[in-house]
């Protein structure tokens, strides 16, 4: 069996993406993102059968590797954000399979964007 290494460290079957325990972490996460950050239209999109199904086929298509580092892809990205155009989120080909640590960094960079000139931008 095919194993890798889960962020933590942990050697875990190439078919996850995270450990149990990293992934009842991640859980959490989520679930404190979805109630106090997402907006709620937002969530129930993530939530769809549309954007799991999308979100499904594309990691499919990246054969589940990052397509900035070649690392195991645990997210799909839009390229165009969502909250800059919403009839963009259903376009596959606004979409990127990520690592985690390359979906952050993507997002921190389209955040300083959005925000630069507004005098509110983010750190």
């Amino acid at each position: 069996m095919l194993m890798h290494r889960c962020r933590c460290g942990a050697l875990i079957p190439i078919s996850k993406a995270r450990c149990d325990k990293c992934a009842e972490h991640k859980n959490e996460s989520a679930k404190t993102y979805d109630t106090n950050i997402r907006d709620k239209r937002s969530t129930v999109f993530y939530h769809s059968k549309e954007w799991k199904r999308l979100r499904g086929l594309k990691m499919e298509a990246e054969h589940g590797l990052c397509e900035v580092c070649g690392e195991p892809a645990t997210e799909v990205h839009h390229v165009v954000s969502i909250k800059d155009d919403w009839n963009q989120r259903l376009s596959y080909g606004n979409l990127k399979a990520l690592c985690h640590s390359c979906h952050m960094k993507i997002t921190k960079e389209q955040e300083n964007e959005r925000y630069q000139g507004r005098g509110d931008r983010k750190k």
